[in-house]
């Protein structure tokens, strides 16, 4: 698939304004994950709902980050559980 993006490719030689830049997208779905892509994919989808049932009112939860269950800090442990390269 090509996309074109008007203006925003080079600058015309001699000329003012840009020409157009044409991005190629090209998407590739593995056959089989590894157990860490899984695991990624079901923490994803779980932020992602509960990101959905927020609200954003003045009574919505606050929006800081979960450490403990973010993919940094699931691949920043080792099988022992306990820190990599000096990371806690």
């Amino acid at each position: 698939m090509v996309l074109r993006v008007a203006g925003k490719g080079l600058p015309i030689f001699r000329g003012a304004g840009r020409g157009d830049l044409y991005v190629q997208i090209g998407v590739r779905i593995p056959e089989a994950i590894s157990a860490e892509a899984a695991l990624r994919g079901r923490y994803l989808r779980r932020a992602s709902a509960r990101r959905s049932a927020r609200t954003d009112g003045p009574c919505a939860p606050s929006r800081s980050v979960d450490t403990a269950r973010s993919p940094a800090a699931v691949v920043g442990r080792s099988r022992t559980g306990g820190a990599v390269g000096g990371v806690r």
